[in-house]
């Protein structure tokens, strides 16, 4: 049969991790003496859109060694908004 050299397989180590994070924060309120007051967020994630190996697995299936990389979030936007009262 065919034999399957699993300490090869787990003895590799992932690929450098690297990847460049951009937020920004604006407080504000609508009316000078108010309570209230406001939050907007603005953040990219992965601004470059590295690929990035997080995870590694292997199965066995049919008597077949598949394996397979996982990688982290592309190019990721987010808003947010926030009110303190």
């Amino acid at each position: 049969g065919t034999t399957y050299g699993f300490n090869q397989l787990n003895g590799e180590n992932l690929p450098d991790y690297h990847r460049l994070d951009f937020s920004v924060l604006y407080d504000f309120q609508l009316k000078k003496n108010s309570e209230v007051k406001y939050r907007l967020g603005l953040s990219v994630l992965n601004v470059y859109a590295q690929k990035n190996t997080v995870n590694k697995t292997s199965t066995f299936n049919n008597n077949q060694l598949f394996s397979n990389a996982i990688e982290a979030t592309q190019f990721t936007p987010n808003v947010m908004f926030r009110v303190f009262w």
